[in-house]
């Protein structure tokens, strides 16, 4: 059976406030000619489409800016569109070595954008400066797939073949990594630095050394994290995580019957769960479907 035109395969998700997320996706049945990528906006009961991009959005991050909130959304190419107040507007990455990118987080009061060849950038006053000296290789196959920090000055950047690095606020440093499996997320909170990614192991270290917490055997992907309601969680493609002590235990969504997860947001008490074509919503309390209307089941 034909899938309708709108639909969309949820790559990533945001949350503004409560009840206010943006979904990132791709149309599934999208043409060579047509728009690839789709952003839509929930706000408390009503969606409405954000936006179509011509490239692969590749993610999507919130900074609280002195005015207000911004949404940053990222394209495969470099080009990064900012959505603030009810104004939009576009910016580029200038850089020659058009690789592609991965990614893009906060951390404390910058946007930082990576990807192909460890490439990676800092936006400082609506201009992207690449910070990569040490790291960068040029190779398309290094690739980082997450950075985090505690701080400007102590950050932490994780990627294919298990690589980690540190960066102190002037130099990257490659850290002696648990895996050669690839890193998929890396979360700094409370002190603590986890990492997770293929082969269903999660990790905890720090400059000094790496540890295995956990390994979720059978799990061949783990692909995001958040840490809300004292727990840190943990998701796969089609499971949902908490650690406790160690071991990765399944947690429930029921009443839902969603079995697709992938990707976590949380903000205001709410924790946001997305991924293929469904989207759930923890309050701490209870898990509710939120339906995107293209991908409600007829």
């Amino acid at each position: 059976m034909a899938r309708p035109p709108e639909q969309m395969n949820i790559i990533d998700i945001a949350c503004l406030g409560a009840d206010h997320v943006c979904l990132a996706g791709f149309l599934f049945a999208w043409d060579p000619e047509e728009p690839r990528g789709r952003l839509a906006l929930y706000n408390r009961g009503t969606w409405s489409r954000l936006g179509d991009t011509p490239e692969f959005i590749r993610g999507l991050a919130v900074l609280d800016e002195g005015d207000g909130t911004a949404l940053y959304v990222l394209l495969r190419n470099g080009v990064i569109h900012r959505f603030a107040g009810g104004e939009h507007s576009a910016e580029v990455i200038e850089d020659q070595r058009n690789l592609g990118f991965r990614g893009i987080d906060v951390v404390g009061r910058h946007l930082y954008a990576y990807g192909m060849g460890h490439q990676v950038f800092r936006r400082e006053g609506g201009r992207w400066i690449a910070i990569d000296e040490g790291l960068f290789d040029g190779e398309p196959f290094s690739i980082l797939n997450s950075i985090h920090g505690h701080s400007e000055r102590d950050m932490y950047a994780g990627g294919a073949g298990g690589v980690i690095f540190h960066f102190d606020g002037r130099r990257w440093e490659p850290l002696e990594s648990p895996t050669t499996y690839g890193i998929e997320k890396i979360l700094c909170v409370n002190g603590e630095t986890y990492a997770c990614g293929f082969n269903g192991a999660l990790f905890r270290g720090d400059t000094e050394g790496w540890e295995t917490l956990a390994v979720r055997h059978g799990e061949p992907r783990l692909k995001d994290m958040a840490f809300c309601f004292d727990r840190l969680y943990v998701a796969s493609a089609d499971a949902l995580y908490t650690l406790e002590g160690d071991e990765l235990v399944t947690v429930s969504v029921r009443p839902t019957d969603v079995d697709v997860i992938g990707f976590l947001s949380y903000r205001e008490g709410q924790l946001w769960s997305g991924g293929g074509e469904r989207l759930i919503r923890f309050d701490g309390e209870t898990w509710t479907e939120v339906f995107y209307p293209p991908n409600q089941p007829v």
